[in-house]
């Protein structure tokens, strides 16, 4: 169970209202009369989003509760696996960077 105060909680909470948000200007540019697709397409990825903060809370950082503790925060490891991703699908691929292509 999320406690309302830690910091998992909170990020749910503001979740939610920004999906109750989404939704109430839904509901008024309908009843304005307005072409509401964009919306719809928005709130679809929105829920994308949700899903994928909700299935993976338990694994997402404080930063800034480490950072108050004057623990040092780090990506290093995020960004050195992510190269080595990209380099892995250019030497597949046989592709090279470019300028353009960056």
């Amino acid at each position: 169970m999320i406690g309302s105060r830690s910091p998992a909680g909170m990020l749910a909470f503001a979740i939610s209202r920004l999906g109750g948000f989404i939704l109430s200007h839904r509901l008024e540019a309908e009843a304005a009369g307005q072409n509401t697709a964009t919306i719809d397409d928005f709130y679809k990825h929105f829920q994308e989003f949700r899903s994928y903060v909700y299935r993976n809370i338990g694994f997402l950082v404080d930063y800034a509760s480490h950072r108050r503790r004057g623990e040092r925060v780090s990506t290093a490891h995020v960004e050195s696996t992510v190269n080595q991703l990209i380099n892995q699908r250019i030497k597949k691929r046989q592709m090279r960077r470019s300028r353009n292509g960056a």
